[in-house]
């Protein structure tokens, strides 16, 4: 996993923050897990919008989205 710093401004309080930190592997659950974790994050307050969520499997296949609270 990588944060890239390829941005026309540098924000601080940009973070990184995976489930495997806390969950441990959720595996093929993963975009759904994440999803719920963006929205509860949005109801209890802890996340600012935009949230960009990625995900892939151990062969590559991979999805990402940005949601946004609204």
């Amino acid at each position: 996993m990588a944060d890239m710093r390829c941005f026309k401004e540098r924000h601080d309080q940009r973070q990184l923050w995976t489930p495997a930190n806390c969950y441990g592997d959720t595996g093929a659950a993963s975009g759904t897990v994440l999803t719920n974790i963006v929205t509860q994050g949005f109801t209890r307050g802890w996340l600012q919008s935009p949230v960009l969520m990625f995900c892939s499997d151990d062969h590559g296949s991979c999805g990402a989205m940005v949601l946004e609270k609204g």
